[in-house]
């Protein structure tokens, strides 16, 4: 696990804010004990991806797998090549005998929860659906 936040945003939170996200960035094993697995973003914030972006293998309690987007003029923009793989909403931590979160179980597959603004730019777009639908199928035997 990489990060872990006991509130909103696993590994970011960005409220009344603007972050660029240029060149690759990944984000692995973030988990929220509220909403945005990754990264919350709220409040009028402005988020841009650009390059290459990876969003695998985070959680939040609430929703927004890997990316929760709330609040009135709130926006991401999405540009270049974005994968978004593992993710899930509404899991139950784990935790060890000391009260240490140690990872989650159950949830739903969720990459994004969006009650503001997405714009898909350019590029690509690409989330665990969409790769399941290229996997190779089996040729039935005659």
């Amino acid at each position: 696990i990489e990060n872990i936040s006991s509130g909103e945003g696993g590994a970011i939170y960005l409220n009344v804010a603007t972050a660029n996200f240029n060149h690759t960035n990944k984000f692995e094993k973030n988990i929220a004990g509220k909403n945005g697995g990754a990264m919350e973003v709220q409040g009028g914030s402005t988020v841009n991806f650009d390059g290459i972006n990876d969003f695998t293998g985070n959680a939040a309690v609430g929703h927004g797998g890997a990316i929760s987007i709330t609040g009135a003029n709130t926006t991401v923009n999405f540009s270049g090549t974005n994968t978004f793989t593992g993710n899930f909403h509404g899991v139950t931590l784990t935790e060890d005998k000391d009260g240490k979160v140690t990872g989650f179980t159950g949830g739903a597959a969720n990459d994004i929860y969006n009650a503001g603004t997405i714009n898909v730019i350019g590029g690509y777009f690409v989330t665990d659906r969409m790769l399941a639908m290229f996997k190779k199928k089996e040729t039935p035997k005659k």
